[in-house]
């Protein structure tokens, strides 16, 4: 046999064996999934990983001094536990989680630093050692191997990079192209979070007036004279010895995220890429930094190092919410859905929120940390740019959630106390009845387009709604806020972030649950009035003014 069927024969081997074990493992998290939502148990993996994620990683006094400046030591552990949170919770510890709610006398493997392991131990979670301690070796590898790529990357682009503009610039992080206009104050594109933050109070256009907008991947190109889009949130180094400096540092780092990790010392293979960006950053100076650093709630969860050094010397660090609806769902039993870990363990020292009860709600939820909150209204953030269709008179929007389906929920460990499909055919069902009695129009805009991994239960609900007389759906990568304007009413499900801009706007808004089973403030949310049957929300609708 040649050595070429050889391969064959093995490439083919290997790639039957590895869909095997995908399929065996997606029929384990759909058994486990099933389970748990027929029992009704659809918070206790996310309960105990909110418990684990406030557990200190139990780091040596000496840890990261070698790594990060002795100003940055008392970040460190809450760094860590967000960089670890991040990186391993959402992508396969909670289904792990899901699984072991079902079948608790099963072992599981999962990479976690051993702090975390003994306390979930203390829960009752059975480990199996060898294998949880070699995906954490390998956890720690691929760790190194990130900022290896990234101290490369930057090594490689460092003299190539735009240079900091001689006055002050604000840097918007890790923004979608859909949230950049074609120029600042290009008509029609005020439904974009850069136009957006350029006219915000946000934006103190004395210190920066030039907005850099960091788009990952992206060839860099200005739009007009004020906007510039960058591939690397960082300008370049200006001289020779700059640039000596920080391959100096990136190779003392590398040696010691390479040592430290064959002694045990876990920590400094993960933290070996914050430290190298951080390392640039101190390098660069602070006269090349941004007067203020904007990121969105794709980064909630974590805070790169090198933001407290800027934060030192005075750039702003702000996290701008473009969702309000991070709330936990509290039920009229008094029970309540565990809140996410990420808000538990945000350090952003500035949020911009939409509203008071959104500060109120984070402040309560981080109250071990101080947190300035800015009310700024409803933020955006992108826009498809497509036409709106022709929006006839009395039309009411219809804001919605989408849908997975169960076994895209059940790969990811989500289980859905409330945004199921079965709350969300109701809400779409009545919402039309109580629409056609009150002679209007609805327009329905889903949350996102989600492709094929959308339930297809919920989309042929939409597509047969789509044929009545008096429906209309729209592109669901519009942004909101442009139907709104072209709209008389707005129901939205409890309790999305659309409602308030419905309220924003002076329309007659209204959220509808059509379960009756959240709590309300006396009938009310967000300032917004909550409708819990059809003949509510018909009235509501015939009684707008």
């Amino acid at each position: 046999m040649s050595l070429f069927k050889l391969k064959q024969r093995a490439c083919t081997w290997f790639a039957v064996r590895a869909r095997q074990s995908h399929f065996k493992k997606l029929r384990r998290r759909v058994e486990a999934w099933n389970a748990l939502q027929e029992r009704h148990d659809l918070n206790s993996n996310m309960e105990l990983l909110r418990k684990i994620c406030q557990v200190d990683l139990g780091l040596p006094k000496s840890a990261g001094a070698m790594m990060v400046p002795a100003a940055d030591l008392e970040h460190l552990d809450l760094a860590l536990r967000q960089i670890v949170m991040r990186s391993t919770i959402y992508s396969s510890f909670l289904p792990v989680l899901m699984c072991h709610s079902n079948r608790p006398e099963e072992k599981i493997a999962q990479p976690l630093p051993p702090a975390w392991r003994q306390a979930m131990e203390r829960e009752g979670v059975n480990f199996d050692y060898f294998w949880s301690r070699f995906n954490w070796l390998q956890y720690q590898l691929e760790f190194f191997f990130f900022g290896l790529k990234r101290a490369t990357q930057l090594l490689r682009d460092c003299r190539r990079l735009p240079s900091a503009p001689e006055k002050g610039y604000a840097l918007l992080m890790n923004m979608p192209l859909s949230g950049v206009p074609s120029q600042l104050g290009a008509e029609g594109e005020d439904a974009k979070f850069v136009s957006w933050y350029s006219k915000s109070k946000l934006h103190q256009r004395e210190d920066s007036e030039l907005i850099w907008v960091h788009i990952p991947g992206a060839q860099g190109e200005s739009r007009g004279d004020n906007l510039q889009i960058v591939s690397r949130p960082v300008p370049k180094f200006e001289s020779t010895v700059q640039v000596l400096k920080f391959a100096l540092e990136a190779t003392r780092l590398t040696l010691i995220a390479a040592g430290g990790g064959l002694i045990g010392r876990w920590w400094t293979s993960v933290l070996f890429e914050d430290a190298v960006q951080a390392a640039y950053f101190r390098i660069l100076g602070k006269d090349k930094l941004a007067k203020s650093y904007v990121f969105v709630n794709s980064d909630w969860g974590r805070r790169p190092l090198w933001t407290h050094f800027a934060e030192r010397n005075k750039s702003r660090i702000i996290m701008a919410c473009y969702s309000a609806n991070m709330e936990p769902n509290r039920w009229r039993d008094g029970s309540a859905t565990p809140v996410d870990p990420g808000i538990q363990l945000t350090s952003w020292p500035t949020i911009a929120v939409w509203d008071n009860e959104q500060a109120e709600f984070l402040h309560n939820a981080v109250e071990h940390r101080e947190i300035d909150t800015e009310v700024v209204g409803p933020i955006p953030l992108g826009d498809s740019g497509a036409p709106l269709p022709s929006v006839p008179k009395n039309s009411v929007a219809v804001f919605d959630v989408s849908i997975y389906r169960p076994v895209w929920n059940a790969w990811k460990g989500l289980l859905a106390p409330y945004y199921s499909f079965e709350t969300v055919s109701r809400f779409l069902i009545e919402a039309h009845q109580a629409i056609t009695a009150s002679g209007c129009t609805m327009v329905i805009k889903s949350k996102r387009n989600i492709g094929t991994n959308a339930d297809r239960r919920y989309t042929d609900l939409v597509e047969q709604l789509s044929k009545e007389d008096n429906v209309l759906v729209v592109d669901p990568d519009l942004n909101a806020e442009r139907l709104v304007k072209e709209v008389d009413a707005v129901i939205a499900i409890s309790y999305s972030s659309t409602a308030i801009l419905g309220q924003y706007a002076g329309k007659t808004t209204t959220y509808f649950d059509p379960l009756g089973s959240l709590k309300t403030n006396n009938g009310w949310k967000h300032g917004v009035p909550v409708c819990e049957t059809v003949e509510e929300l018909t009235t509501c609708l015939r009684d707008r003014t």
